[in-house]
């Protein structure tokens, strides 16, 4: 049976759910070093940059930014993932204005940041047209906007919606974009892509899974095998098959 766009719905009460019991969910919301460090590689200087982050959540990779210096925004429209968010800023010693707010409808001046990112949050939108427009228009000109999503062509897709079939995936509902899709969806919107990189395999994950549980800690990447992995990340055949995507698009 096809879902009509209006029951397409990822709702508050999904998302209270996730972040009031966020012990079972551990796993979904890691912090992903990649995406802190794909932003650090587009700025000289995070000292000088003020960020929003839409869909915050418990702040995984806003605290990082926030932590070397950038000036931050945290918004979400679940009050779960505010307190959550003001525990943890109590406990690093940090300060950051934090909006429990639509991203439909953000409350904040348009040409206010230099950077405007996202994590796991379009994909849970049937109209992300919407929600890329106010991105947009939030932005200073030039500024850039940073989207991670979930990747089309993955076991994790059949996974998922397997679930959301029974009604048991935990935020409601959620779709997926191929490389191809978020570039155009990002140009549609008016923006310029300047980067795609893919992130994780399935392989990868269960490794790193009996890898904790074996107790062994992840050796420093070396800068050859730092350098390997972006390029590998960037390949454009490999950008199809890794679980997520994070697309980097410049106000245009």
């Amino acid at each position: 049976m096809q879902i009509k766009a209006q029951e397409k719905l990822s709702t508050q009460e999904n998302w209270e759910n996730v972040y009031t019991d966020l012990s079972r969910y551990h796993d979904l919301y890691l912090y992903q070093e990649q995406l802190v460090e794909i932003i650090g590689r587009q700025f000289t200087d995070l000292t000088a940059i003020k960020i929003l982050e839409v869909g915050c959540g418990k702040g995984n990779e806003i605290v990082q930014l926030a932590r070397k210096g950038a000036a931050c925004v945290g918004l979400d429209f679940s009050e779960s993932a505010m307190t959550l968010m003001r525990q943890r800023l109590a406990k690093d010693g940090l300060t950051m204005p934090l909006i429990r707010g639509d991203a439909h409808n953000l409350p904040l001046q348009e040409n206010s940041f230099d950077l405007v990112f996202s994590q796991g949050v379009l994909e849970h939108f049937a109209q992300p047209d919407a929600v890329l427009r106010e991105q947009w228009r939030v932005l200073r000109k030039g500024a850039l906007v940073v989207v991670e999503v979930p990747n089309k062509w993955t076991f994790y897709t059949i996974y998922k919606h397997l679930l959301m079939a029974v009604n048991r995936w935990l935020p409601g509902w959620e779709t997926q974009y191929s490389p191809r899709e978020l570039k155009s969806l990002l140009e549609k919107n008016g923006f310029k892509i300047l980067d795609c990189v893919g992130w994780d395999f399935l392989i990868l994950k269960i490794l790193r899974k009996l890898r904790k549980k074996m107790g062994w800690r992840d050796k420093p990447e070396s800068p050859c095998i730092r350098d390997l992995r972006h390029r590998l990340q960037r390949n454009s055949i490999l950008l199809n098959f890794f679980v997520s995507i994070t697309m980097v698009g410049k106000k245009v």
